[in-house]
């Protein structure tokens, strides 16, 4: 050992190793994604909502009468 490196870590330092590291999925889905793909993202999830709506009124009006 030379410097108290061990022999798996090749002369890198922790901070070498954090900084090339993937993102972790919680920054993934909640990091710095361009406005365009959050504006997506949210009418996506209103149009799946409008969609369930309308489907269920639609399931039930038609079972009541």
């Amino acid at each position: 050992m030379i410097g108290g490196q061990g022999e798996g870590s090749c002369g890198k330092s922790a901070s070498d190793e954090e900084a090339h590291r993937p993102p972790a999925e919680s920054e993934v889905l909640h990091g710095n994604q361009p406005w365009y793909q959050v504006i997506h993202i949210r009418l996506f999830i209103q149009f799946v909502h409008l969609m369930l709506y309308l489907c269920l009124n639609l399931f039930f009006y038609k079972n009541s009468h």
